[in-house]
């Protein structure tokens, strides 16, 4: 006999995978928040300004579309010679050539940490920000509706009042998960109610007209679930 899911197992079903993911998309953004910020702090609080000479330019398509702009540069600070790269704006990159001589603001805690297109730090700074704002509320999001889920099939399994429904129909989804398209098998209950199994692939759902157990709340409140489901 097949064991029931843990509260878990049905956590971790396709929105508590988006919780997961959005967390470890905004721990990026942190790091871009953090490193952003500082660098714009050092460069606008105790850096200083020098001249760079502009020694490359360069123009990289990524095939989709997607274009770098990058320009080399370098400049002495006592007497060392610092060498950098920044990506830069198109148009920033239109108005340098290879050989010109540009300014630069550098920290001169170590001028290593340098930009010639003034903000850039900055910019990544706000758009850390932005994104890790937006990945926490999306990872909320997704943990609340994973939580419900997982809540709902756990109570269920130990208080749902088990009824036998025929299968009407496979209905399929607008979701794909690994390139594999998801469907789902529906019912009809004796009070008129419509039902419907969990997202899967088709030869995971029970053919039409097959007889199957579900699930149903004895104060329907709650949709009622496919005991299927319900099994690891």
């Amino acid at each position: 006999m097949q064991r029931q899911k843990s509260f878990t197992a049905h956590f971790f079903g396709l929105w508590g995978w988006l919780a997961l993911g959005s967390l470890a998309l905004g721990a990026v953004f942190v790091s871009l928040a953090v490193i952003g910020t500082r660098t714009a702090d050092r460069l606008a609080n105790q850096g200083a300004d020098a001249t760079a000479l502009v020694t490359d330019t360069r123009r990289t398509s990524d095939g989709e579309g997607g274009t770098d702009y990058t320009v080399r540069y370098r400049f002495t600070v006592n007497g060392q010679t610092i060498q950098d790269r920044q990506d830069v704006s198109f148009l920033f990159f239109q108005s340098v050539s290879e050989g010109e001589e540009i300014p630069v603001r550098y920290w001169t805690g170590d001028p290593s940490v340098s930009e010639i297109q003034r903000g850039d730090a900055a910019s990544t700074g706000l758009i850390g920000k932005i994104g890790t704002a937006i990945s926490g509320i999306l990872t909320l999001i997704f943990a609340r509706l994973a939580w419900t889920r997982a809540a709902h099939a756990t109570w269920m399994a130990r208080h749902g009042l088990r009824r036998q429904v025929t299968v009407l129909s496979h209905q399929m989804t607008n979701v794909e998960i690994n390139e594999v398209r998801q469907w789902k098998a529906t019912w009809r209950e004796a009070d008129g109610r419509d039902g419907a199994t969990r997202m899967a692939s088709a030869d995971k759902l029970p053919p039409e007209g097959s007889q199957i157990t579900i699930l149903v709340d004895p104060d329907h409140r709650s949709d009622s679930l496919w005991e299927g489901d319900l099994l690891a």
